[in-house]
């Protein structure tokens, strides 16, 4: 494994691959924040003349006002941002000679509001298909067509209290994670807006509530949710057991920033956190590596780890990829053998596994 670490000058809030058939992706997008103007990017891999290492160069940007709170790629070559402003805007992302460039499509602004008609802060976005919902302080979440650039409908949280993280199960079910520590389940289709069902956790504190940082689905058990707190603890939940979280379990000193699984190797979990850290969580059992191309594992609720915390403890390695860098690690994605993260230490860091 091989690190490289690459200075931006510019914080980075969000970073996404653009995924290439066949191949390891190579060209990647940063959002950054806390700057008047911030800004879009897009960033290729160039090579080294030292073998195992590599530079990066940004060979696009589009600047924005506010900072970058959600990115996101879909359908391949599209691209959906969103600001704290409540802007989303859409680009498509184009191949031309050997680099990517940016251009933009259109834009929804003003997408969330408090209630007296004051502009409320957009605090991310996620995506399925062409489809997407922005979620933000207002306790609201705007369902959008990325095709039509169009809200269909809104689902507003019962309490108005901030939404915090917000993920696709499916087609049809939506879940949030909110400031006080509620993980809610949705029906997007359905003109009810009322939750399907509520998943309440409790932190060390019992008295104080625990807000949900962020959560992913398994890839192949979509059932299994994991979520980050701001205490940086990792709760497992089974969506069809209504209640409390299966398992529980302290990981990060500080709160995780962002949460996710290897894509095509649902054996490996990654997490970062605001105290500069950035963990792969894997399966003792699975010893292919990250680069290698084959058809997801044979699963079951009865030898899947997360499912059982004494088994978690006991069948999952922790390993720290990166350490020590003593600002946040906001944000990472992965894809093949490559994994990038980025952070408010302003650098970019590109770990080829290979």
């Amino acid at each position: 494994m091989t690190v490289n670490s690459c200075f931006t000058s510019e914080k980075i809030s969000k970073i996404r691959w653009i995924h290439e058939e066949y191949q390891d992706a190579n060209t990647f997008v940063t959002g950054s924040w806390g700057s008047a103007r911030n800004n879009i990017k897009v960033w290729s891999i160039a090579d080294s003349n030292y073998a195992k290492e590599f530079s990066i160069k940004c060979v696009d940007k589009h600047s924005t006002i506010g900072d970058v709170t959600g990115l996101e790629v879909f359908n391949k070559n599209s691209l959906a941002a969103v600001t704290v402003e409540g802007l989303l805007q859409v680009f498509n992302v184009d191949k031309i000679t050997d680099n990517f460039s940016l251009s933009r499509r259109g834009g929804v602004e003003n997408l969330h509001k408090f209630k007296r008609g004051n502009r409320a802060p957009c605090n991310g976005i996620c995506v399925y298909d062409d489809y997407a919902a922005t979620f933000g302080e207002d306790g609201r979440l705007n369902i959008l067509s990325l095709a039509d650039l169009c809200i269909l409908h809104d689902i507003a949280e019962g309490d108005n209290c901030s939404v915090t993280t917000a993920l696709f199960a499916n087609s049809k079910e939506i879940l949030t994670g909110n400031r006080m520590g509620v993980i809610k389940q949705f029906d997007v289709r359905s003109k009810n807006k009322e939750a399907l069902s509520t998943f309440p956790i409790s932190g060390n504190d019992e008295r104080k509530s625990v807000a949900i940082t962020n959560m992913c689905c398994h890839p192949t058990q979509k059932h299994i949710v994991i979520s980050g707190t701001e205490e940086g603890s990792l709760m497992v939940w089974d969506l069809r057991k209504i209640g409390f979280p299966i398992s529980c379990f302290k990981a990060h000193a500080q709160a995780i920033t962002e949460i996710g699984f290897h894509k095509t190797q649902p054996s490996r979990l990654f997490t970062a956190s605001e105290g500069g850290e950035f963990w792969q969580w894997v399966q003792q059992e699975t010893s292919f590596p990250l680069n290698q191309s084959q058809a997801f594992p044979s699963e079951s609720d009865s030898n899947n780890p997360w499912l059982d915390s004494k088994r978690t403890k006991n069948q999952i390695n922790v390993t720290s990829l990166i350490t020590g860098v003593r600002r946040a690690i906001n944000s990472f994605d992965v894809h093949g053998s490559h994994l990038a993260c980025g952070g408010d230490n302003e650098a970019v860091y590109i770990i080829a596994t290979e």
